[in-house]
């Protein structure tokens, strides 16, 4: 066709090959599966390495899931629903103390405040600058009616000050917009605080990933029984 081609002939030609099935398709090797959600998060207590997790077949046929570490000989090899288990455990376990819970509610709303007030103070910056641009080309205009600038000088200006004008109420409308409500923002901190074990357990893959990484940022070692010493985030240590 009279158009610039998506692909190169070559890779046309190979995947008109494998569709034709005269070469073999490349599968990629899948990291992140449901059975583990875990991958990624252990580390090993010989080697503090990350341990990776696949299946095991046992006598009757039946696969069983296994956590281990392939760093080293000897190194952790240990059930996943065992270490699963002890992971919920763990999670239930970190639920704070209503009296803890309260200094983190009076943390989180004088920081609050602080970002609150940094934005304002932007928004209002930005509305200043913004009323000065538009200023700014209004005398741009008059001047032109009044002789004192031609119209090739005026499209000049009125071009790039159109372009400034866009970019300041752009960053106006993202200072604004980061004002969400307190009260909703507290509320899901309280639950998330209160209730990791029961959110984990009933999160798809991605949500689990993302909130044992928050919990545990460094990741956390596992034992023969189970989860070894926990490096917490440090809200959960207070």
């Amino acid at each position: 066709g009279d158009f610039v081609p998506l692909v190169t002939a070559a890779t046309f030609d190979r995947v008109q090959a494998i569709l034709d099935g005269r070469a073999p398709a490349h599968i990629a090797h899948v990291t992140d599966r449901d059975e583990f959600p875990l991958r990624g998060l252990l580390l090993c207590p010989k080697c503090q390495k990350t341990i990776t997790a696949s299946f095991s077949t046992g006598h009757l046929g039946k696969k069983f899931g296994y956590y281990r570490c392939h760093h080293g000989k000897n190194h952790i090899n240990v059930s996943a629903g065992l270490v699963e288990a002890a992971f919920i455990a763990l999670l239930e376990r970190l639920t704070p103390k209503p009296e803890r819970m309260r200094i983190i509610e009076k943390i989180f709303r004088e920081r609050w405040g602080e970002l609150v007030q940094a934005s304002t103070t932007e928004s209002l910056k930005l509305k200043q600058e913004l009323g000065k641009l538009e200023a700014r080309k209004e005398r741009a205009l008059v001047q032109v009616a009044d002789g004192v600038l031609n119209e090739e000088d005026f499209a000049t200006i009125r071009a790039k000050t159109t372009s400034a004008i866009a970019d300041i109420q752009l960053r106006i409308e993202v200072a604004e917009s980061s004002e969400v409500d307190l009260e909703t923002s507290l509320a899901y901190i309280q639950h998330l605080l209160w209730n990791p074990s029961a959110i984990w357990q009933t999160a798809p893959l991605l949500e689990k990933q993302r909130l044992q990484r928050r919990i545990f940022p460094q990741g956390t070692l596992v034992e023969k029984t189970g989860i070894g010493t926990p490096v917490t985030h440090s809200i959960c240590k207070l």
